[in-house]
């Protein structure tokens, strides 16, 4: 097993959010649920893209710690992490309750480190016409 083919499975067998509480908080105004957590890397960055909801509210998580914070309307079903090196983790329904404050752990994967990307240079072939054709190339070894 390749070590690429060897990260992408662990990246599989790591749930990618966890539900840690759910509760009553006095500090969450009626109507609304205060949704809460850390984002997680496993190349253990500080992932700083968005959380939202499908209310369209977002909010980047902080600098320093990879935390986010977001108050949400209570009819809401919906909360994503979003990010362009760490995908996309949907939660789905979930029934925000009013007055309810949740916290929410998401395990993020760096594409970047699963699969890394091939370097230059790279040939471009475009033709006007739909022809055949095939390339040789004689790479010289350094």
């Amino acid at each position: 097993m390749s070590v690429g083919s060897l990260a992408a499975e662990s990246a599989r067998l790591v749930m990618p959010f966890t539900i840690v509480s759910d509760s009553v908080s006095a500090e969450v105004p009626g109507g609304f649920t205060m949704v809460k957590g850390f984002v997680h890397s496993n190349d253990t960055s500080v992932v700083r893209e968005g959380i939202a909801s499908n209310y369209g509210m977002t909010h980047k998580t902080s600098v320093d710690e990879g935390s986010f914070k977001l108050l949400i309307p209570d009819t809401d079903s919906i909360v994503f992490f979003y990010s362009l090196n760490y995908g996309k983790i949907v939660i789905s329904p979930y029934n925000f309750i009013n007055g309810h404050e949740v916290t929410i752990y998401f395990s993020v994967f760096n594409t970047d480190y699963i699969y890394p990307s091939m370097d230059k240079p790279v040939i471009y072939c475009y033709s006007e016409e739909p022809i055949t054709a095939s390339i040789d190339l004689a790479i010289k070894e350094s």
